[in-house]
């Protein structure tokens, strides 16, 4: 992003896509954004097919628990964990 425009870009994003937004999926596409910045698109995959099988529960499908992704899960939330209190775009 050019640096002429990064703060009201980040302002943008930061109102539109988080503080306005209940979506999940775009808060924490906004978080590897702006806060985490050592998520990658690998991780982004990780999230939303730990998101997909969330989603698949929260409507009443069943989902083997062989099937669940636990380790990916861990492994995230291990990374955003390490993540917090490296510097944050502010």
């Amino acid at each position: 992003m050019p640096a002429r425009i990064e703060e009201p870009m980040r302002k943008f994003f930061e109102q539109r896509f988080f503080h306005d937004s209940k979506n999940l999926s775009q808060q924490f596409h906004w978080c590897a954004m702006f806060a985490w910045p050592s998520l990658d698109a690998k991780n982004m995959d990780v999230f939303l097919e730990i998101k997909r099988v969330r989603d698949l529960l929260t409507h009443g499908e069943h989902i083997e628990e062989s099937a669940l992704p636990v380790e990916k899960t861990k492994t995230l939330a291990l990374k955003l964990f390490r993540t917090r209190g490296r510097e944050v775009v502010s």
